[in-house]
């Protein structure tokens, strides 16, 4: 077992939010005038001077794109992006009654025996995330395998012992997240050029993690650019 960390870990310490993941957007929403964000409110088209929900309604104003890939190829036709694929991924969320190592790090498979790419204990980095006493640790699998969920405990915890030794196996399995479209796919060379947004041919802003490096990261940080650009224009 080797532990490393990200890009963007390489820079400074990687975190979670206490409260949660969705703290991030709710922070950001707070910032916002009340009535600013229309949840439910689906989009039927975009164009320069606006956009037309799913009701009919029409909304006047600079429009953002800022979507996943997929509904921004609906939306405005993205035809030299249509054709990325979306990398899936598998996580198995476990209940211990200690961690299996002491820090907040993240442990990878440098031997690449599988089926775990790397594994967090995330109350290591946030102790809200378990009960006093407990640990919860998050094993990720690179892709959307077809098997059930005992299959899949299993075979974690046959590689997972390897690693820590059998008190993996008294690991209490709480849940599997499948999600197939976690990333998009993003080889060396697929952004040309490596922008962090853009702009159509009509106008509209676009941005988004397929835009950018496929991360939380990215997203924020395409998000932001577009934000300013939008800024600028005016």
């Amino acid at each position: 077992v080797v532990t490393g960390v990200g890009k963007h870990s390489s820079d400074g310490h990687a975190t979670v939010p206490a409260n949660g993941m969705q703290a991030i957007p709710d922070q950001l929403a707070s910032r916002l005038p009340k009535g600013a964000i229309r949840p439910n409110s689906p989009v039927a088209s975009v164009n320069a001077d606006g956009v037309v929900l799913r009701s009919g309604e029409r909304i006047s104003g600079r429009p953002i794109v800022a979507t996943d890939m997929n509904q921004a190829n609906e939306l405005l036709g993205i035809a030299d992006r249509s054709s990325r694929e979306w990398n899936g991924t598998i996580t198995l969320h476990y209940s211990a009654d200690h961690a299996p190592i002491e820090r907040a790090e993240l442990c990878l498979d440098g031997e690449g025996t599988g089926p775990v790419n790397h594994l967090a204990v995330m109350s290591n980095a946030a102790p809200t995330y378990a009960p006093e006493g407990k640990a919860l640790i998050a094993a990720n699998i690179v892709g959307v395998s077809e098997k059930g969920d005992a299959q899949l405990d299993a075979n974690a915890k046959e590689q997972l012992t390897g690693w820590f030794g059998e008190e993996v196996r008294a690991w209490n399995l709480l849940r599997v997240d499948r999600i197939p479209h976690a990333l998009p796919r993003q080889s060396p060379g697929v952004l040309k050029p490596a922008a962090r947004e853009f702009v159509t041919d009509t106008g509209i802003i676009v941005c988004g993690d397929h835009l950018a490096n496929t991360s939380l990261n990215g997203a924020m940080e395409s998000g932001r650019r577009a934000a300013e650009l939008a800024l600028r224009a005016g």
